[in-house]
């Protein structure tokens, strides 16, 4: 639910879903942990972060 909010509530269109997933198998199946690690907590914290911009914007409205 969430990447759903930001993406229609927060404008996150920008972002490619299916890229950063395929990224993910690639790092994954080469094995660069420490690369699939960074990766992964971006692709997780993106949304999180964008909501965040969002609520601290309306609460200023």
């Amino acid at each position: 639910m969430y990447r759903r909010w930001a993406w229609s509530l927060a404008g996150d269109t920008g972002r490619d879903p299916a890229s950063e997933h395929r990224r993910l198998m690639e790092l994954a199946l080469e094995r660069d942990v420490d690369a699939a690690v960074a990766a992964l907590e971006e692709h997780i914290k993106r949304a999180s972060l964008v909501l965040q911009r969002w609520a601290l914007q309306i609460g200023r409205a």
